[in-house]
């Protein structure tokens, strides 16, 4: 099915920015709060020199804007913040290449379940009595599909509304913030063949 919108210069670079993995998640960070590629590569576990490398693709791509540099043992250290939300819609999804829809993808997964894995690892996953965890498989018609997908779309807005909220109200140290992950995921799925 295509699209009726064109995608824009600014997401083919947002793209091209989510389709590497070091890019991605340098973004992700940098969506978060001000960093440098070396507290990114730290924060990785990276070498400082790759972490640059994909923060100058990023600047490039104008993902990213630099807001301040500090002096750090001789030398000036650069601080770097998202211009955009890491974020494509079905809009603009349909208009980017198939291998470059599936790198992002990829990088998605990768990040999501690196994310669940440290919080099970650290014993917060399950720490409070308040989180959700589900899979749910439906059969759905092209406006089902359609629906739900946008009314996840608006789920993940009221999210981003919620998160706007709370930094709000929060202490300008942020005492009492919680960092959550939320994933929504609304994918075709492969139904195995009668017999397999």
């Amino acid at each position: 099915m295509g699209s009726r919108y064109k995608v824009s210069e600014r997401d083919t670079a947002l793209a091209k920015a989510l389709s590497h993995p070091v890019r991605s998640q340098a973004l992700r960070i940098l969506d978060e709060r001000v960093a440098s590629p070396s507290e990114i590569a730290e924060e990785l576990g990276l070498p400082v020199s790759n972490v640059a490398y994909h923060v100058r693709a990023l600047l490039q791509l104008e993902c990213i804007e630099e807001v301040a540099t500090r002096p750090v043992r001789g030398a000036l250290e650069h601080l770097y913040r998202a211009v955009r939300r890491p974020v494509i819609t079905g809009d603009e999804w349909e208009d980017i290449p198939a291998a470059a829809r599936a790198q992002i993808a990829t990088s998605v997964f990768r990040d999501t379940l690196s994310d669940a894995r440290a919080a099970l690892e650290a014993g917060v996953f399950d720490a409070g009595s308040e989180r959700h965890l589900s899979r749910t498989e439906l059969t759905l018609d092209e406006e089902g599909w359609r629906t739900l997908n946008e009314r996840l779309e608006a789920l993940r807005a009221e999210a981003l509304e919620l998160q706007a909220a709370a930094a709000r109200r929060l202490d300008k140290d942020g005492a009492g913030a919680v960092g959550t992950t939320l994933a929504l995921l609304h994918f075709e799925r492969r139904d195995e063949p009668a017999g397999e």
